[in-house]
């Protein structure tokens, strides 16, 4: 076992804990690369804060110190790590990963940032609800991570309910210095904690550090909106002849009906115009963009 030499591994140790902080060269390797085909990164330690509390000192101690810090979460991302300067410190989030609050009332849930999403999606979903997730494997990407992450809060498991990053109301965040930022308290009425309208109290700063990449800071909470579960709900998919055909159909689909009350009603009617009653069974004919009806001869998702 190669253990790596660090110079703030003691203070890191004495805030963490020493099981928190991994410096021997096994440990560190699985820290090296997300899922991209990127080179590797040499980080010089990581560490595993279990509190907001603990990752304000860390932080604090690496900015006085001028030491980089890299912000990673599940590791599922595919765009890779810059190649830090120095002996840099991985922040892995992951022990922040409790479920804080379910507000059926205001249809709200607040969850930190290292939760991984599929046990977000499951506390959500056995109070009757759901949340938006991504069209990624969900039992490996963390909430902050999704939030970190390219195309404004991650690509979506649903054509209808836009990004992740959409549906946020609220952050926590821990800025380089180690202070913490709340967005969305409620603005210029000091006696609200939030605000039910996002950026309807002032500027929305929110939306600053969505898709940032942890570089503006680490998120340690998020506040986002749930809906009401679908009772059932089933997959399809139609074989279209192009991507103009492609866009029409998704744009068919996000206009059928409200974004969330009616997804159900609207993926049926859609289903009934592509496909036409139940009881035939000839293959589905797609308009084009001239109003033609072709078969299909190419396969698509939608």
């Amino acid at each position: 076992m190669i253990s790596i030499t660090h110079p703030l591994a003691p203070q890191l140790a004495a805030i963490l804990g020493e099981s928190n902080v991994l410096r021997d060269d096994a440990a560190i390797t699985p820290f090296r690369q997300d899922k991209s085909p990127y080179p590797p990164i040499d980080p010089g330690i990581v560490v595993r804060p279990g509190s907001i509390e603990e990752i304000s000192a860390v932080l604090q101690l690496a900015n006085n110190s001028r030491t980089p810090v890299i912000v990673r979460g599940g590791g599922f991302s595919m765009t890779g790590f810059l190649q830090p300067p120095g002996q840099a410190i991985v922040l892995d989030t992951r022990r922040l990963n409790r479920v804080l609050d379910i507000d059926e009332e205001n249809m709200t849930v607040t969850a930190e940032a290292g939760v991984i999403m599929s046990d977000l999606d499951a506390q959500v979903a056995a109070r009757g609800f759901e949340v938006q997730t991504v069209g990624v494997p969900i039992q490996y990407t963390t909430l902050g991570g999704v939030l970190s992450g390219v195309v404004g809060g991650g690509i979506p498991r649903d054509s209808t309910g836009g990004t992740t990053g959409r549906q946020l109301i609220a952050l926590k965040v821990v800025l380089a210095d180690g202070s913490i930022l709340q967005t969305n308290a409620g603005g210029s009425n000091v006696n609200r904690l939030a605000s039910a309208m996002p950026g309807g109290d002032g500027p929305f700063l929110t939306g600053v550090f969505i898709g940032d990449g942890g570089t503006l800071g680490v998120k340690v909470e998020a506040t986002l909106q749930v809906t009401p579960a679908i009772g059932h709900s089933t997959s399809q998919q139609w074989l279209l002849d192009d991507f103009d055909s492609v866009w029409q159909a998704l744009g068919r689909l996000a206009t059928r009906g409200s974004v969330h009350g009616n997804r159900g009603r609207r993926r049926s009617a859609l289903a009934a115009q592509f496909h036409g009653p139940r009881e035939h069974s000839r293959p589905p004919r797609i308009a084009g963009p001239h109003g033609r009806t072709r078969a299909p001869r190419m396969r698509g998702a939608a």
